[in-house]
C-alpha cells in the first residue's frame, strides 16, 4: 500500500511548500557554495554570454560585474536553472541570493518570482513534479529578499529529491540569482523507482555483422545507471554497467546464435552512481524474449463479406536486411469447419487467397529485393453457395527457411469474421441445352460441338461442355459430356454413347493440381468437381445417359469469367461477351455461341 501511494505521488500529485523563517535539524548546506556539488551537476536552459553557469553558486563571484547565473536574453521559451544530484537528498530549503555586482548606478538584475519543480526519489527517471499551492495549481513564489539580498524558501519535511529546478517568472532587468540547497543526506539503500522493462531488438547489417540491442524505455537521468545482463537460453552470457548517458546495451551475435533456435533476452537493474559498485540495485526488470520473426501490422481483426472486396494481411520483416530467401507461409483454419452433410462430407472453405492457385494457403517470398517494404496478402471471403451465417477463421503466418519451419513459436495469427452474403449465383446448361448465365440471362445453344462454358480470365481454370443431338438427326442438342481444366490437369466426363453411364477420365501432367477435388455420388449418377478457388461444377445424369450441368462460381470469378456462362458481374446486359471483348446483341446469339466453340 505504501508503494502504491508513493507511485501515485510520483505520477499525479503536487508538492505544497511551506514558507518559514527557521530551518529544521536537517538544514546543512548541500554543496553549491563549497564546491561539493560539481559544475557538471549544474544545467540551465541557457546561459548569458557574459557569465558562466558556475556563477550560480551561493556567495560566488563578488569580483564580477554580474556575479550570478543569468539566462541568455535572446533565448526563447521558459528559462530555468537546475541542480542534478548523484543520489537523492532530503531537501528542506532553497536559499536564493541576489547577484554580486560592481555597478551601483543601475538596478541589480534580480529574479523576483519563480516556480520550483523537483524530481522525487519515488518518481520514474526524468519526471518532474511542480510545487503547488493550496489550490493545487503551480505556485509562483515571490522572493522577499532581506537587506543583504538573501531569500530562504523552506520546503515540506521528508521531501526526498534527486533534481531541483528553478524556473524564472518576473524579474528586474534580468532574472539573475545565486543558489544554495539546504538539507541532509537521504537514508542509505535508496534505489531508483519507476523502472520499466527494456525491449530487445536486432540491429542487422549482415550475417557477419549484427547486434542485439537492449533498449531502456525510461528517460536518461543524471546519476542513474543500469546494470544490463544478457541471457541466451536462460544462461548468463554477459553483464555490463551502462553510464548515465547510455540508453542501450549491445550484444554481438552471428547467424549461429540463432541456428539452434536459441532465445535471447536482457535484464536490467538501476542504481545511483555512488552506490553501483556496492551492488545497491533496484528490482530486476526483464525484456521480451527475442527471436527472428515477422511483424504483423494488422492491429484489428479482419471483417469480410462473401462476394465483397478483399482485405489484406500486412506484415514486414521489421526493417532487417535479408541475405537469403525466406518464405512466409500463410494458411487458414476455420472454426469450426463447415461441412456438407452427405454420404461424402466435404469441407467448405470460408476464406481464400485470390492471388494463389490454392485457395487455403499462400506463399510470400522475402528476398534481398523486397525486405525493406511491407508485404500484403489479399484474402477474400469464399462465396460458398451455403447460407451459413457469420463464421470465424484464423489466418496463421509461419516463417520457413528452405523446408524448415523457423521458430514456430513466432507464428502470427489474425482472426477473420466472414459475413454470409450468398446469392446462389449459378450457371447451368440443361438439356436441350437451355443455358442460364451467372447473371440470369437465358438462351438455347442449338449446335453440336465442344464449347467453353466457363473460363477464368487470369487463372488456369476452365470448363467445357460437349453438345450433341439428343435423339435423332432432327432433335435439339443436349449435354453429353464436360471437361474441367485446372492448370495442366484435365478431368473429362463423357456420356455421349447412348445407354452408357457417365465415364470419368483423368489426364494429369505429373502431380494433380493441389486443391482440385472430384467427388462421386449415388453410384456415379452425380459428380462434383471443386476447383482450387472453391468454384464447383456439378454433373447429373439425365435422360438416356445425357448430362445436366451446374457451375457455381467463387468470389475469385467475379468480373473474371468468359464463355457461354457470361460475364459474372451482376449485369445480364453484357453476358453475351465475345472472345475479343465485344458484346453481341440478342440478334447475334449464334455469333456469340460460335465464338466459344
Amino acid at each position: 500500500m505504501l508503494l502504491a501511494c508513493l507511485l501515485a505521488l510520483t505520477l499525479g500529485s503536487t508538492v505544497t511548500p511551506v514558507v518559514r523563517g527557521q530551518g529544521s535539524g536537517c538544514d546543512s548546506q548541500l554543496g553549491l557554495e563549497d564546491g561539493r556539488i560539481q559544475t557538471e551537476q549544474l544545467h540551465a536552459s541557457s546561459v548569458a554570454s557574459d557569465i558562466q553557469i558556475g556563477f550560480a553558486r551561493f556567495n560566488c563571484c563578488t569580483d564580477q560585474a554580474t556575479g550570478a547565473w543569468c539566462p541568455d536574453q535572446n533565448a526563447a521559451g521558459d528559462q530555468w536553472l537546475e541542480v542534478r544530484l548523484y543520489r537523492p537528498v532530503n531537501l528542506t530549503a532553497l536559499f536564493l541570493q541576489k547577484p554580486a555586482t560592481d555597478n551601483t548606478d543601475d538596478p541589480v538584475p534580480t529574479l523576483n518570482t519563480f516556480f520550483v519543480s523537483v524530481e522525487l526519489a519515488t518518481s520514474p527517471p526524468g519526471v518532474l513534479t511542480t510545487l503547488s499551492g493550496d489550490d493545487g495549481n503551480p505556485q509562483e513564489f515571490t522572493a522577499n529578499y532581506t537587506a543583504n539580498g538573501e531569500y530562504r524558501l523552506d520546503l515540506p519535511a521528508d521531501l526526498v529529491v534527486r533534481r531541483v529546478r528553478i524556473q524564472t517568472a518576473n524579474y528586474t532587468t534580468r532574472p539573475c540569482f545565486r543558489l544554495e540547497l539546504l538539507g541532509c543526506s537521504a537514508p542509505e539503500g535508496l534505489v531508483p523507482a519507476g523502472i520499466e522493462s527494456p525491449e530487445v531488438s536486432l540491429d542487422y547489417r549482415s550475417l557477419d555483422d549484427m547486434e542485439l540491442v537492449c533498449m531502456l524505455r525510461n528517460d536518461l537521468a543524471f546519476g542513474i545507471q543500469y546494470q544490463v545482463t544478457w541471457y541466451m537460453n536462460d544462461v548468463n552470457v554477459s553483464t555490463v554497467m551502462l553510464t548515465d548517458q547510455e540508453q542501450s546495451a549491445r550484444l554481438n551475435v552471428t547467424s549461429s546464435s540463432f541456428s539452434q533456435k536459441q532465445t535471447h533476452r536482457c535484464q536490467i537493474a538501476a542504481c545511483y552512481s555512488p552506490d553501483c559498485e556496492a551492488g545497491v540495485l533496484s528490482d530486476v526488470k526483464e525484456s521480451n524474449t527475442y527471436r527472428p520473426e515477422i511483424l504483423l501490422l494488422n492491429t484489428e481483426d479482419i471483417q469480410l463479406e462473401e462476394g465483397g472486396p478483399s482485405a489484406f494481411v500486412n506484415f514486414t520483416t521489421g526493417g532487417q536486411t535479408s541475405d537469403c530467401t525466406v518464405n512466409v507461409l500463410t494458411f487458414v483454419a476455420d472454426s469450426p469447419n463447415l461441412q456438407c452433410v452427405s454420404a461424402n462430407p466435404r469441407t467448405l472453405p470460408q476464406l481464400i487467397f485470390p492471388d494463389s492457385s490454392q485457395s487455403s494457403l499462400c506463399y510470400i517470398q522475402v528476398t534481398n529485393e523486397n525486405w525493406r517494404g511491407t508485404s500484403s496478402i489479399p484474402v477474400t471471403a469464399n462465396q460458398d453457395g451455403w447460407l451459413d451465417g457469420a463464421t470465424e477463421s484464423t489466418i496463421t503466418l509461419t516463417v520457413r527457411v528452405g523446408d524448415q519451419i523457423f521458430y514456430q513459436e513466432s507464428d502470427k495469427t489474425i482472426k477473420v469474421t466472414v459475413s454470409d452474403q450468398d446469392t446462389r449465383a449459378v450457371c447451368y446448361s440443361l438439356n436441350n441445352p437451355h443455358v442460364t448465365t451467372f447473371d440470369g440471362k437465358t438462351y438455347d445453344a442449338d449446335e453440336s460441338g465442344e464449347y467453353v462454358l466457363y473460363r477464368h480470365k487470369t487463372l488456369p481454370y476452365e470448363v467445357r461442355a460437349f453438345y450433341k443431338k439428343c435423339v435423332s438427326d432432327s432433335s435439339p442438342r443436349c449435354n453429353c459430356g464436360a471437361a474441367v481444366r485446372a492448370g495442366d490437369d484435365v478431368v473429362l466426363f463423357t456420356g455421349c454413347t447412348p445407354g452408357e453411364a457417365i465415364r470419368v477420365h483423368l489426364f494429369a501432367n505429373g502431380d494433380i493440381e493441389s486443391g482440385l477435388v472430384v467427388r462421386r455420388y449415388y453410384g456415379g449418377n452425380r459428380y462434383e468437381v471443386t476447383l482450387p478457388t472453391g468454384a464447383r461444377l456439378v454433373l447429373r445424369e439425365g435422360y438416356s445417359g445425357l448430362i445436366h450441368l451446374w457451375f457455381y462460381p467463387s468470389p475469385l470469378d467475379f468480373n473474371q469469367t468468359q464463355g457461354l456462362c457470361g460475364s459474372f458481374d451482376g449485369d445480364s446486359s453484357n453476358d453475351l461477351e465475345r472472345i475479343d471483348g465485344g458484346i453481341a446483341q440478342d440478334g447475334q446469339l449464334s455469333i456469340f455461341i460460335d465464338d466459344w466453340k
